[in-house]
């Protein structure tokens, strides 16, 4: 997001400051320290006024297994609520990422409409942040927006066990992925270079409008996506069918809203997943790619 912020001629004159445990580039960068900063640690680093907050820090699953991490869940709130708490000023924007995971699973197609009802602790706390941040913005006066992120892939992404990024390890690795139960299941993901755009456009929103899901509405079978996965990777590798009693459910987004309000997808599928399988590819055999 911040390669987007910083090539902008939109944004030349913002100065950016990143609540962090790591070094980002072209960015303030001031330690949370696990969340345990003060105000005047923030205004003896600079920060001394604050326009607009985009609150994207979180635990968020790597894994199935991790979407009922209670401790991670409960970090999700009280992170938060520190943030709020400590910041310098009332800010005249804030831009929250909250995330699909607030709906229930459905094979329908999900829009804002759709009722909130998660089914993780990890949409648990997620929905609940998005309730703490309206009453903290609505009793304030502050210009707020909820972007509710849908499945992402693309370089970085790959710390997330997800489909795209564990096909694409394989193939690099010359191991043949695998399709569960024969791959009809459908999935859309949308390009991480897209939803760091639509972020910043959302900067841009002059009113609040409600949640927007920020999401693909492009779907594809999982045989072929993977299929498509190799293509891309030029290996020779036939996928493995995997069979599991476990049930499955489509992801089916429709996006309506996002584009009206913010931006469309620019990012190709053959394209994202051509410079993600180079990314891993470098990563982990520099010598070869």
């Amino acid at each position: 997001m911040l390669s987007v912020l910083n090539g902008s001629d939109d944004y030349r004159d913002i100065t950016c400051f990143a609540l962090t445990s790591k070094k980002i580039e072209n960015c303030i960068c001031i330690n949370h320290k696990n969340y345990t900063y003060t105000k005047e640690k923030l205004l003896n680093s600079g920060l001394t006024h604050v326009d607009a907050v985009i609150h994207l820090g979180a635990f968020t699953p790597k894994d199935a297994n991790e979407s009922d991490n209670l401790r991670g869940a409960f970090a999700n709130i009280k992170n938060t609520l520190h943030l709020i708490e400590n910041l310098p000023n009332k800010p005249s924007k804030f831009i929250f990422i909250s995330s699909t995971s607030v709906y229930p699973c459905s094979d329908s197609v999900i829009d804002e409409s759709v009722k909130e009802e998660p089914e993780s602790m990890y949409g648990d706390s997620k929905l609940y942040c998005e309730k703490m941040i309206g009453k903290y913005c609505n009793d304030n006066n502050i210009n707020y927006q909820i972007l509710r992120l849908g499945p992402i892939y693309g370089k970085g992404e790959e710390t997330y066990k997800r489909l795209i990024t564990i096909t694409l390890k394989r193939l690099v690795d010359n191991i043949p992925p695998y399709i569960v139960n024969g791959g009809e299941i459908i999935r859309s993901f949308i390009h991480v270079s897209d939803v760091c755009n639509i972020i910043l456009k959302s900067l841009k929103l002059e009113k609040p409008v409600g949640p927007i899901n920020v999401v693909s509405n492009q779907e594809y079978k999982i045989a072929d996506l993977i299929q498509l996965c190799i293509t891309v990777s030029q290996r020779k590798l036939k996928p493995e069918n995997v069979h599991t009693e476990m049930p499955d459910k489509h992801q089916r987004f429709n996006n309506e809203k996002m584009l009206k309000w913010l931006d469309c997808e620019h990012v190709k599928i053959w394209d994202g997943l051509y410079e993600e399988y180079a990314y891993i590819l470098n990563k982990c055999c520099p010598k070869d790619s």
